[in-house]
Order: C-alpha cells, then structure tokens, then sequence
C-alpha cells in the first residue's frame, strides 16, 4: 500500500480464467475472468482503491475480501474514480480484479490501493435518516438536485450514496428519472426503498432510456401503497458527480402493462416466419 498512486500495479486479464465466488454486484453464475492481488491495511482504517482499466478493457470490476476465500467486503463494478473502503488495521486483504464477458472485454489495468482520497465533507443528504421526505401528490413533479461526491456508505449497502426521498398520501404509479443529469452516468439502483434505515427495497418494474431527451435513465413503480419512499444516487461506474432527480406520480394502475398479469397474457400466434408483437414497457408488477 502507498500514499498515492504515482506507482501502480499492472496487470492483464485478457487470458484470465474464472478462479472465485459470486460477486453480489454481478449477475449469479456469471464467468468472471479474474485476477488476484493482496494488501495489509497497515495503521489505516480506511484505504483507497483505483483500478484504471486501458481502452481494450471495456468491463473492469474489483472486489475485495478478508482473507484468501474470506467474505467479501466491497463490489464495484466499472469504478470511474478510486474508492474508499473501510478496512480494519493491521489486516491482511484481498483484491480480485475482473471482467465480465457478458457485458465487456478484458485487457490491461493498473491498480493501486492508498492512502484514503480526500474529496470533502460529505453531501448534506449523505445519511438516509437526515432526508425529510416531500410531499409528492397525484399528477405532481419533483425535481431533485444535489452530488454524491464525496458521498459515503453509512447504511451498508455496499457503495458510496447519497438519499432524497417523498412521500405518497395516497397509492400512485411513480416514475424517477435522471433527464437533466450529464450524459456521462452510466448506471443507476434499481431499487426503492422504504422508509429509513434501509430495509424493504421494491425492485424497478421497468426502466427506459427514451422518456429522457437526452438518454438518461427512466425507472417505473407500480402501485406504491401511500408511505415514506427513499431512493439511493449510488456512486458507481460512471454514476459521479452532480445529478438531477425527477420523481412525478400518476393515479394507480396509470401506468401498469395491460399483461402484468397471467390472466391479460398477450397470444402469441407461431408461423413459419417471425410475426413481431409490439408491446410497451410501462410499469409492471412481481405476480409469483
């Protein structure tokens, strides 16, 4: 471990084999074509990892873990900055750096493991408990704007994230986009969770990338019964900087695909050759 990382570590995966668990940030059963490194924390409870892949390695990932086979301590997957991890002093660690082929190709990267970056004092919605909800009524917009650098994973979930949060007098449909945010972000949660700490989290029904003008995403809940909801701008991949966040709310079942359920099962008609049946991806709902 240094100070900085004027000296990283090299290394090439583009003839790796898959040598470790699941990774809880990927997808299960995933090949994950995988490196491995070690560090000891020393006198640090915090460090600050930065895997910088080149332009061949177009899906890099790390994940570090207690020991050799030890449990995992962090995911990242496409990291655009270096990440700070806590760690326990005086503890031997393990970095396994990877691509998924699915989604990339591996090729060669530099790692380093430092001393914590500073970037500042955390947002002022860097805690969950901290957020007060706005009140977001039927036919209503709000519009959130705020960073996550800077941000920190007080609530355990695994990345640096920042909170905004609404409340809903009554069931609604609601959409959270990020039209407005830089182009540059990549990624986004899935999920919502409600109310604070985290617990309960409500998976996205869907998600689009064409509501936005400029390609940002679009994610879509379906019959959110009248509560408090918190949603996490998680730092991830590309996911760094300043945000825009939009959350409007529609009447229940507005939104929800005709055959969210197996009684509105669209037929499907086989022929000799393909028929194409267009559909809509409104929000939808988990029926099983």
């Amino acid at each position: 471990m240094t100070t900085d990382c004027t000296a990283p570590v090299s290394g090439d995966n583009t003839e790796a084999t898959n040598d470790g668990p699941d990774a809880t940030c990927d997808d299960p059963g995933s090949n994950l074509l995988d490196m491995w490194y070690t560090f000891n924390s020393g006198a640090e409870d915090t460090v600050s990892i930065t895997l910088t892949p080149s332009a061949q390695m177009t899906d890099w990932a790390f994940v570090v873990y207690d020991g050799c086979a030890g449990a995992e301590v962090i995911c990242q997957i496409t990291p655009a900055l270096a990440v700070n991890v806590e760690v326990t002093p005086g503890t031997d660690y393990w970095v396994r750096v990877y691509s998924n082929p699915a989604y990339g190709d591996p090729g060669p990267f530099t790692l380093c493991v430092s001393t914590p970056v500073i970037t500042g004092p955390p947002p002022p919605n860097d805690v969950c408990s901290d957020v007060v909800p706005q009140p977001l009524a039927i036919g209503s917009m709000l519009t959130f704007t705020g960073t996550n650098i800077g941000a920190i994973d007080n609530e355990g979930l695994g990345y640096p994230m920042v909170w905004e949060a609404f409340t809903l007098s009554s069931c609604a449909d609601v959409k959270i986009s990020f039209c407005g945010t830089p182009a540059t972000w990549n990624s986004f949660w899935f999920f919502l969770n409600v109310g604070c700490p985290p617990g309960l989290e409500i998976a996205a029904g869907s998600y689009d990338s064409t509501a936005c003008a400029d390609g940002l995403f679009t994610l879509c809940f379906a019959n959110l019964a009248a509560g408090s909801y918190y949603y996490p701008i998680v730092q991830t991949g590309n996911a760094v900087g300043p945000y825009t966040l939009n959350v409007s709310a529609a009447a229940c079942g507005t939104d929800v695909a005709l055959n969210d359920e197996c009684a509105g099962a669209i037929p499907l008609t086989a022929n000799p050759t393909c028929e194409i049946s267009s559909f809509t991806n409104p929000c939808a709902t988990q029926s099983l």
